[in-house]
């Protein structure tokens, strides 16, 4: 969970000089991009969702004499469990109608973790409005984890519905929303990352079904363990209902299918098993006729070549880190395009003619979707934050603590390791000089996933009770190059551990921590982490495995 607070301008350099808690929204800003070293010029008003850093303004008294001292891990802090649990609203999946205005995608913890498509309010200062009706919710279930469930075009929304996956063309201010996809007698079937053609009054879609597919007499309705993904065409005429058409099959994973803006050539992403989308993806370009068929080539040029990350592990359908912009009557390709080195998010305006990368001065730390450009003007010099995920987080600021990125040597002489520490902290209670606090140590899942320094109140739940706590990006974690993510492979288990066990070393041995108090806890992949640190080293104390994938682990050794 992360969160900001109110619209927010700023220019450049005051931006920079800011540090401390971060906070997170969708914004906008506008940007001199004159200065680029090109000379085109075109509209550009960028809509992202991301990370700020922020500098705490509360005022807190902090005169020594009137803090409460007590042992650390026993002060009081407003920052409850239900604090925690209420403030877990979440942003995504970011589009523009036809208006110019935004949507997006807000979880509601108050109404079961329910996702809403909202969009934007007319005017600055607007509440936004709920598009999609109480009873639905715009979420899919696609390759376990989800992903992208709507696309708009105009005034029309096609999404997914959360209770039977079936897809269903709104018009926006409409409360009725009509299927497009037959029912399968339950959630057997589901769609994501869908992009409307216009050329052929269609929808085409990643597809997953509990069944096997043919491409020539499109479904046997004979059931297999493993779902099997498409690509497929399906029409938005509500009131003629027919299976989705398969325009590519035969792959194990599809991804990221895009039309051209002529309607004619279809991109995609696919890989196969044994390999991960990270270490053997392939991008197809194939040609879309009337009955659906795809003639298919794969010939790819690169645009630029940076040591950076342009993309991430593949486990969710909602990935945007490029988006194009311009495409001047000289064939200028310009893109947008988030890259992330040493943990932190960059954005940039690439140009193909000249094999060039601008990058733009902003003060957030993770940027996640580019959306849309519009208006003229290689510095940005104004933002704005348009909504924000849990602005009533912000009333526990005086009790954040501020993230420290930490460098620490692995087992590997000469080779180090990353994470973010973050001290205790609270306003009123201190503890004395003599004793340092106990740590909880975060080994995140995936295991090829990343924690990145943004406001979660999940750790400040901790902090402000008086422990520390260090959220560990191990070996084999994005964020930090192939190399770094490669140093998994066929050591699962082994270089995580030493990682999390040489972070808790290094904290104590500069005196951060308690080597006596040290805890470790990790959901999924990091659960199994948190089990293996446990039960096979002599670091931590005690240790929770949430939701571990440790069962799993035993069913394939037998």
């Amino acid at each position: 969970m992360s969160t900001a607070t109110s619209i927010a301008w700023r220019t450049s350099k005051q931006a920079a000089a800011s540090s401390s808690s971060s906070l997170s929204a969708i914004f906008a800003f506008r940007s001199n991009l004159n200065k680029l070293p090109f000379s085109s010029k075109f509209p550009h008003h960028l809509l992202c969702t991301s990370t700020r850093t922020m500098a705490s303004t509360t005022k807190i008294n902090t005169i020594k004499d009137q803090k409460i001292t007590a042992p650390y891990g026993s002060w009081s802090s407003p920052i409850t469990a239900d604090a925690v649990s209420g403030a877990e609203k979440r942003l995504g999946g970011l589009a523009v109608d036809g208006s110019g205005r935004l949507l997006w995608v807000e979880s509601r913890p108050k109404e079961a973790g329910r996702t809403v498509l909202v969009r934007e309010g007319e005017k600055i200062g607007d509440e936004p409005i709920d598009v999609t009706p109480p009873d639905f919710a715009v979420r899919t279930t696609a390759q376990e984890y989800g992903g992208q469930a709507f696309s708009v075009s105009g005034d029309i929304v096609v999404f997914s519905n959360y209770k039977d996956q079936r897809l269903y063309k709104q018009l926006i201010g409409d409360s009725f929303p009509g299927p497009l996809t037959p029912d399968y007698g339950g959630p057997v079937v589901c769609f994501a990352d869908g992009v409307f053609v216009s050329r052929f009054n269609s929808y085409i879609s990643v597809m997953e079904g509990k069944f096997i597919a043919n491409q020539f007499d499109d479904y046997h309705r004979e059931s297999t363990l493993n779902p099997i993904a498409t690509i497929v065409f399906v029409k938005l005429n509500n009131k003629n209902i027919q299976d989705p058409k398969i325009l590519v099959s035969g792959s194990d994973f599809y991804a990221f299918p895009r039309m051209d803006p002529k309607g004619e050539r279809l991109a995609w992403v696919e890989w196969s098993h044994p390999n991960m989308h990270w270490d053997k993806a392939e991008i197809w370009v194939g040609y879309v006729s009337e009955d659906g068929w795809v003639e298919n080539r794969n010939e790819v040029v690169p645009v630029y070549s940076l040591l950076a990350e342009f993309s991430k592990p593949c486990g969710f359908l909602v990935l945007h880190p490029m988006i194009l912009f311009k495409v001047t009557r000289r064939i200028i390709l310009l893109l947008a395009a988030i890259g992330r080195q040493d943990g932190r998010s960059y954005l940039g305006i690439i140009n193909d003619a000249q094999k060039s990368l601008s990058m733009l001065d902003v003060p957030f730390t993770d940027i996640s979707t580019i959306v849309h450009l519009d208006d003229n003007n290689s510095i940005a010099v104004r933002f704005s934050i348009i909504w924000p995920s849990s602005a009533e987080s912000t009333e526990y600021k005086s009790y954040f603590s501020v993230p420290e990125w930490i460098k620490f040597p692995s087992e590997f002489p000469g080779q180090y390791s990353y994470a973010y520490f973050y001290p205790p902290f609270n306003p009123i209670y201190e503890a004395s000089p003599q004793e340092k606090p106990p740590l909880v140590l975060k080994t995140h899942g995936g295991p090829t996933s990343e924690s990145r320094g943004t406001l979660n109140l999940n750790i400040q739940y901790w902090t402000s009770r008086g422990w520390a706590f260090v959220d560990v990006n191990y070996g084999g974690s994005t964020g930090y190059g192939r190399e770094y993510r490669e140093r998994l492979l066929g050591q699962w288990g082994v270089v995580d551990v030493n990682d999390c066990c040489n972070c808790a070393n290094f904290l104590v041995e500069n005196r951060k921590v308690d080597g006596k108090r040290l805890c470790i806890t990790g959901g999924s992949a990091g659960g199994y982490t948190t089990l293996a640190s446990l039960a096979f080293r002599q670091t931590f104390k005690a240790g929770a495995s949430l939701y571990g994938v440790s069962v799993n682990l035993l069913c394939f050794a037998i």
